[in-house]
């Protein structure tokens, strides 16, 4: 990370420009010399600030795989910001079945305006069709919250490895995750 580098990402209302090199102090060209910010400083903000930047980079893996898929009953299913939505909505339906009286191996249905009353079936990842039970709608939820719980860990503990490095620039924050769908 050179100086231009650092001055931007925790100084970016103060101006400045380089000429040559920008690893050499001494080549950093101050807009306002009121605004000059000692070698120490900056040399002192470069391990912060290359953390800082591959912090960023660890939440956004995170997130690129949260919506990647859950496994259930040896099935992947989507559980994109819509999916999970249409889930929370399964779930509720299946406890409606609970408490009317049926099991948790029941099949969820809705009533079609043209067909009548059809069973509720479910598109997985692999593009096969399953029927939706009572019991699936819970372990899709439950899988979704857990999978949630395990991402945030999982950056945490990359989080915490990642500022106890000498070296963070070279820390290998891409292993330890979850599986999604296609690995």
């Amino acid at each position: 990370m050179n100086y231009i580098e650092i001055i931007s990402k925790n100084y970016p209302t103060i101006g400045c420009s380089i000429v040559g090199d920008p690893e050499i102090y001494d080549n950093i060209i101050w807009d306002n010399p009121n605004d000059i910010i000692p070698k120490a400083t900056l040399d002192g903000l470069v391990l912060s600030t290359v953390r800082a930047g591959i912090w960023e980079k660890i939440k956004e893996y995170r997130d690129s795989r949260k919506f990647k898929g859950i496994y259930v009953s040896g099935k992947w299913f989507h559980n994109d910001a819509d999916s999970r939505t249409q889930w929370l909505g399964l779930k509720d339906k299946g406890r409606d079945v609970l408490a009317s009286g049926g099991s948790t191996t029941t099949v969820l249905t809705i009533n079609h305006p043209v067909y009548g009353v059809v069973p509720i079936n479910w598109t997985t990842m692999d593009g096969t069709s399953i029927q939706v039970t009572v019991q699936l709608a819970f372990d899709v939820v439950e899988k979704t919250g857990d999978l949630d719980g395990v991402m945030y860990g999982t950056g945490q503990y990359h989080k915490d490895y990642l500022y106890s490095s000498p070296t963070p620039e070279t820390y290998n924050y891409k292993v330890g995750w979850p599986a999604v769908y296609g690995e």
